[in-house]
């Protein structure tokens, strides 16, 4: 009886670290993929209290995670979709807070917003804690487009928090990846501390749903049409030799 009791134990445990491997948290690293006039996907990219952000071409999310078959018939492209990273590394004033930006330079905060950002990421993450995916509606209340984004005002704008919107937000491309430098912003010893902000890895984002980070040259995936090019070469090679 206590060896069933046992077994029964460690599968419930399996399964309880399965479940929570698998729903966001209040420190997820996040990534919205959308259409403001579309619906919108959310991913899990991973908590940030584990993640090594120091690690190089680790995989955050496999191919497939996100394709066009989430939104309407009326995206028919990878470069109608918007792509942001964000997310906390927990609550409260002495915690980190991250965001991807498009280009690997200083950049303009509004350090007034630094607590609605959180909160703003917090209930994008709350939304979705039954997974490590979400889709809904760019227009719902619990969508990043308009949490995050001045009710879908103002792309880029991570609730006030950046003051370089232009920076915050890129679109996917239709063969190949964009990439994201993951900025880290947080006070040293809590609000009344000073204020910093770095760059502190790079996240790649890929057509086919594959999100890496820090993946190296020799870790980028071959994108189809150049794999397809390249098998077309060959053959031509080969009927040049006959």
């Amino acid at each position: 009886m206590k060896k069933l009791l046992s077994v029964v134990f460690a599968c419930f445990m399996v399964f309880a670290a399965v479940d929570s491997a698998l729903a966001f948290t209040s420190d997820s690293l996040m990534l919205a993929v959308y259409n403001a006039d579309d619906n919108e996907v959310v991913l899990d990219l991973g908590s940030l209290s584990g993640l090594d952000l120091t690690a190089q071409n680790v995989t955050l999310a496999e191919a497939g995670s996100f394709s066009l078959s989430n939104f309407g018939d009326s995206i028919s492209s990878y470069s109608d979709l918007s792509v942001a990273v964000f997310g906390n590394s927990g609550v409260g004033s002495t915690t980190a807070k991250y965001l991807g930006i498009t280009e690997d330079v200083d950049v303009s905060y509004n350090k007034g917003a630094y607590t609605s950002f959180e909160t703003g990421s917090s209930s994008i993450a709350l939304a979705g804690a039954d997974g490590s995916f979400s889709t809904r509606l760019s227009s719902d209340l619990n969508s990043y487009n308009i949490i995050m984004n001045s009710n879908g005002t103002l792309p880029g704008n991570f609730r006030g928090f950046l003051a370089d919107t232009d920076l915050g937000e890129t679109s996917l491309v239709e063969d190949g990846y964009v990439e994201l430098y993951l900025q880290e912003t947080g006070f040293t010893g809590g609000r009344t501390g000073y204020f910093y902000s770095d760059t502190v890895a790079t996240i790649q984002i890929y057509s086919n749903g594959t999100v890496m980070l820090n993946a190296s040259a020799s870790a980028v995936p071959v994108p189809g049409s150049l794999t397809l090019l390249g098998i077309g070469l060959l053959g031509l090679a080969g009927i040049r030799r006959k």
